[in-house]
């Protein structure tokens, strides 16, 4: 991960392309950020920081714009992501690209300015009405940026499709319906339930409350899918960043779900549908990696993650 700090460090000379030290202060006009990158490999990312107590002008208030200046002079106009208070102090989430070498660190000053918003990078591919407060009836769903182009189906609340753009290839979707990735279902009772894992009786219903359109971009934009099963409701939120190709998941909700020797044992699965062919399944394991086979629909333990590779379109 790219970790943040706000504070003052010491930099570069400004003769050299760097902020001068004077620039490394903390003051009303500006806030400095430095931050770290801690893979071997260089990184252009999406990073995202929070700025307390702004609002120069208006201090009760908390602004709406700033701009982000690297240390090779450029600017950009950053995305405001969340705004809140915590203890009597505001604070405002902002995201903007940042390029930072492999197992080191680069320095960057936030100002409250408006700058031209950059007219690339991530988009909601959903219509918007032309009255503000009216929303378009029916619209699609979907997000994209210059890479992926993720459509959602509104029914589910899956993915209905999945393309590459730069080779045109379709990862998700197809003949086959899109059923929602959160996967609800009961598994029969048996003894020692905490230990071995038992068949379950089949997916059964989950009621899709709301999709709605979260960050609208440039650098990041969301959808949120708020399903409801029995007791419990789940928020998953599809999220893709700009000049990335990769789709992050987010899982927020409250359990309530509780089971019995009668009903079983109330499970909740994330089952990601792809077409790749000749799949193979890795999982990080203690000091390193494993492949394992899951032939019978078998469920096996890894650590941070799990990785499926296989072929898609003979290619």
């Amino acid at each position: 991960a790219i970790s943040t700090s706000d504070g003052a460090g010491v930099g570069k000379g400004a003769e050299n392309g760097g902020l001068s030290q004077y620039e490394y202060r903390r003051g009303e006009d500006h806030r400095v950020l430095l931050l770290f990158n801690t893979l071997p490999e260089s990184r252009n990312d999406i990073v995202e920081a929070s700025i307390w107590d702004a609002g120069k002008w208006q201090p009760e208030k908390s602004p709406s714009m700033f701009s982000v200046q690297q240390t090779n002079g450029e600017k950009v106009q950053a995305q405001v992501t969340e705004k809140g208070s915590y203890w009597g102090h505001d604070f405002v989430r902002i995201a903007f690209p940042a390029t930072i070498p492999g197992l080191g660190y680069t320095s960057c000053i936030v100002r409250e300015e408006e700058l031209e918003i950059p007219k690339e990078g991530a988009v909601q591919i959903g219509y918007s009405h032309v009255c503000h407060y009216a929303g378009y009836e029916r619209s699609p769903e979907g997000l994209e940026n210059d890479m992926i182009r993720l459509l959602i189906d509104p029914q589910s609340g899956g993915i209905q499709s999945l393309t590459d753009k730069r080779t045109g290839d379709l990862i998700v979707g197809g003949e086959n319906s899109a059923p929602s990735l959160l996967r609800f279902a009961m598994e029969r009772s048996r003894s020692m339930n905490a230990w071995a894992i038992e068949h379950t009786g089949g997916d059964l219903p989950i009621e899709v409350k709301q999709i709605s359109r979260r960050q609208r971009g440039p650098f990041k934009v969301s959808l949120d899918v708020k399903v409801r099963f029995h007791e419990s409701e789940f928020t998953l939120t599809y999220e893709i960043r700009s000049n990335d190709p990769t789709v992050y998941l987010h899982i927020t909700g409250t359990w309530f779900e509780r089971g019995n020797e009668t009903t079983g044992t109330p499970v909740l699965t994330l089952a990601v549908p792809t077409r790749l062919s000749s799949a193979v399944p890795s999982y990080e394991v203690p000091f390193g990696s494993i492949k394992r086979d899951m032939k019978h629909g078998e469920e096996v333990p890894a650590l941070r993650w799990a990785a499926l590779e296989g072929n898609i379109g003979g290619k």
